[in-house]
């Protein structure tokens, strides 16, 4: 059995960063679901200067309320962060590196949120590129298939626009994710931004 498909019951502890460079953590989701049906995940150290994304999204709920696997081990996420994970291996986005806040710097730690910080327009601008995650909706996926590729929907679907015209305003444009202080350096620092609405890539300039 694969190292990555043994299921552990302890929990994750990061390796400490090198402080004295721009040092980062970097995570790779794996397109393969545990055999308990868990997200997998394994997280390296490098710096700004590697290939990576940058997921910009917002936490959400004040503890975490999913699992997931680093290396092999337990880690607690919240469910914002959990869908996007879900609909990035669901969606052809796994074996990336991604920069994601939650998984690559440790919270507890004052002295490493401190370097991560003075670090983060440098880790937003070295990026290949940012993501920005509004949330799962499936609710509304339908109507954003019509939204994303205009000269494929069918009559039904832009009948599904119209009639779900206020909730998709709501879901994009009055996302809670726009009230979000640290969105105008991980946003303008970026070099392209894809905004996920759901399971759908959007390029930012397109919602303006």
């Amino acid at each position: 059995m694969d190292a990555h498909e043994q299921t552990s019951t302890e929990s994750f502890v990061r390796r400490p960063l090198d402080h004295s460079k721009a040092a980062v953590r970097l995570v790779q989701l794996l397109p393969n679901l545990s055999p308990a049906g868990l997200i997998q995940c394994v997280l390296m150290h490098a710096t700004v200067d590697a290939k990576y994304l940058c997921l910009s999204y917002r936490w959400g709920d004040p503890e975490p309320s999913g699992v997931i696997l680093i290396d092999s081990k337990v880690f607690g996420v919240r469910q914002n962060l959990l869908d996007f994970l879900q609909m990035a291996r669901a969606n052809g986005q796994a074996s990336i590196m991604y920069w994601i806040d939650a998984l690559c710097i440790d919270q507890s730690n004052a002295a490493e949120r401190a370097h991560q910080v003075a670090q983060m327009g440098d880790i937003f601008s070295q990026a290949l590129g940012v993501y920005l995650w509004l949330g799962a909706n499936p609710k509304l996926a339908p109507v954003l298939q019509a939204f994303y590729d205009p000269e494929a929907a069918t009559p039904q679907q832009w009948g599904l626009i119209g009639a779900n015209r206020k909730a998709l305003e709501a879901y994009i444009c009055g996302n809670e994710y726009w009230q979000r202080a640290w969105i105008i350096q991980e946003i303008f620092l970026a070099k392209i931004v894809t905004v996920w609405a759901n399971n759908m890539p959007l390029l930012f300039e397109h919602l303006h």
